[in-house]
């Protein structure tokens, strides 16, 4: 799953007192029931994918029998060893060319002279905003193996009747997977490199050191956390997106993880093929965990070593002197490839009446033909439920994680911790395995007696629980800056819990609330892999619309749509943009 970008996550946040000592009052017991709902289900459905990789179930009614016998299938099936192996090979080249291209751009913009730091700014946000299957869609254009438009020049150039560039492969979808997830990483990474302490690297210089051995001894270091954290995240993506594979891979049967469980999803076959892949869903779960650990010991480690205080001295701009113009030509390539490319190939898509290279015949039959017989129907229907998601959803998912934060910073429940380990888990666990096991349970176990298969009520319930993870990093740090003698002369002046919250803390946060709200928003619009693996007529999404438009051949007509998706959201760019334009303007970074 293509979800919304998150900050480098500093783990679980100890109490604020430290104690866990005092009387338990109703505004933590309430708090704790409201925080329960999203928990149990979290845990209810982690929990449920191990059952259903253990689990027999007999279609005559019996009950469940436990057996190993999914998990020898498991392992003894050609098909999930080659799955498994392009998962992980996928998940690494994804990874490495999202950091490097992500962290070298980061590297530019924020420490050398390269200039344009407003613009650059400006246009990877919007690269970040962009779903991951407009940059799948208009690469395949480019790159396919038979009509790619580059192939076909440089196949005309070479006189060679082999592609030249295969993009239908694992190495072509993780270089275009990994262009996708580079400018998160260039958010993630852009604060850390430019709130570095440059008096250090000016000692080591003094002390004799050269300027790698300054990087190599300092600088890397200190940007670890951060850089593990950037690295976590875009590997949890890579593992759990479905749109690159889904619109490159299928059709040429490469499968990785989530087209595998989307593929089971759509088979008739019965629980055996589902209780397989649960068990390898399992492996990711455990996979999962021990990442989140090993993670957690590279955060405490590095706050041993915290060194930059509120005096801290700005990094210090290299000169790149004759590499400036080397330096400007990689920033225009990157944002060219990850922005502007892909809204203009689509664009141009949308106006050709089937796909085909650019040509003067393609040009003399451009026209707004698609547009004229767009399936409106379908489009309203999915903006209607898109809308309903993106006004419920995120304002929903924020609600929680401040209940969540003021459990884990405030209540004096001894067992608070807790809820902060659990909501941390929709960020260590691949979204595509909350998603699989909640269609599983709906359809087999209706829970509460509700009918929710199909509904959007469903995407909304799973949206919300996924999403927890990134409003609660973004309220725990943004209360922990909240100093508790503010409150407290709050209560003193005579105010109330709720007048306290509303009146003090509310206003205080009020920045870093809409920032997470508009980042949940984003994430909600553009997700795919959800949306289509509990996809039905009734809660259909336009990203979904898109891609059943593609998967059915109308590749022209899925562009077209998909430039309607882009209007549609150019607003909501708008209001990214103009939110943080100050930041912008000032030449921050776009992180908090």
């Amino acid at each position: 799953m293509n979800k919304g970008p998150q900050p480098v996550d500093d783990g679980p946040v100890p109490p604020a007192d430290g104690s866990g000592h005092g009387r338990v009052d109703g505004t933590d017991w309430l708090a704790a029931a409201l925080a329960a709902i999203p928990s149990l289900a979290v845990v209810g459905l982690l929990l449920a994918t191990i059952w259903l990789s253990f689990g027999e179930f007999p279609t005559d009614g019996a009950g469940t029998v436990l057996t190993l016998d999914h998990w020898r299938a498991l392992f003894a099936s050609p098909e999930v060893a080659t799955m498994a192996r392009n998962t992980l090979s996928f998940s690494l080249q994804s990874l490495a060319w999202a950091l490097i291209l992500g962290v070298t751009l980061a590297w530019i913009v924020q420490r050398t002279d390269v200039g344009g730091r407003r613009l650059t700014y400006a246009l990877v946000t919007v690269g970040v905003l962009l779903p991951g299957f407009f940059t799948a869609m208009a690469y395949m254009y480019l790159l396919h193996p038979r009509i790619g438009t580059i192939n076909t020049l440089l196949a005309a150039l070479t006189g060679s009747r082999d592609t030249v560039i295969n993009v239908v492969s694992i190495p072509g979808m993780a270089a275009i997977q990994g262009l996708s997830m580079s400018p998160i990483v260039f958010v993630l990474m852009a604060g850390s490199i430019a709130n570095m302490d440059g008096a250090l690297e000016s000692a080591a210089r003094v002390h004799g050191a050269s300027a790698w051995r300054a990087v190599r001894l300092i600088t890397l270091p200190m940007m670890k956390a951060a850089l593990a954290g950037a690295a976590f995240y875009v590997a949890a993506i890579s593992v759990a997106t479905l749109d690159v594979p889904l619109i490159i891979g299928l059709q040429d049967k490469i499968l990785v993880f989530s087209t595998y469980l989307y593929v089971q999803t759509q088979s008739l076959e019965g629980t055996e093929q589902y209780s397989i892949a649960a068990a390898f869903a399992t492996l990711l779960i455990a996979g999962a965990l021990v990442l989140s650990w090993a993670y957690a010991r590279i955060i405490a480690q590095a706050r041993r070593y915290e060194v930059i205080s509120g005096k801290a001295q700005p990094p210090r701009q290299i000169a790149l002197g004759r590499m400036r113009p080397l330096a400007r030509l990689f920033v225009a390539a990157y944002l060219v490839a990850v922005v502007i490319l892909p809204i203009v190939v689509l664009i141009w898509v949308s106006l050709l009446p089937y796909l085909q290279p650019v040509s003067q015949f393609a040009l003399d039959n451009a026209g707004l033909g698609n547009y004229r017989a767009l399936p409106w129907d379908l489009i309203a229907r999915g903006i209607r439920n898109t809308g309903l998601l993106v006004l419920t959803a995120p304002a929903a998912a924020v609600l929680f994680s401040l209940v969540f934060t003021w459990l884990v910073l405030r209540s004096k429940l001894r067992w608070r911790a807790a809820f902060d380990y659990i909501a941390f888990l929709p960020h260590a666990v691949p979204t595509v395995i909350f998603a699989f096991v909640t269609l599983l349970v709906v359809v087999r176990y209706r829970p509460l007696g509700l009918d929710l298969y199909g509904s959007v009520a469903v995407l909304f319930i799973l949206y919300v629980i996924v999403m927890l993870s990134f409003g609660t990093r973004i309220t725990n740090a943004a209360w922990v800056q909240v100093n508790r003698e503010l409150e407290e002369a709050a209560y003193v002046s005579g105010a109330t819990v709720r007048g306290m919250t509303l009146r003090v803390l509310l206003p205080i946060m009020a920045p870093s609330l809409l920032m997470a709200w508009l980042w949940l928003v984003m994430f909600v619009f553009r997700e795919l892999t959800v949306a289509t693996l509990l996809l039905s007529r009734t809660n259909i999404t336009l990203p979904v619309v898109i891609w059943t438009n593609w998967a059915t051949g109308q590749q022209t007509m899925a562009a077209a749509i998909t430039v309607v998706m882009i209007a549609v959201m150019t607003p909501l760019v708008a209001i990214y943009l103009l939110r943080f334009g100050n930041m912008i303007q000032a030449e921050k970074p776009l992180t908090h």
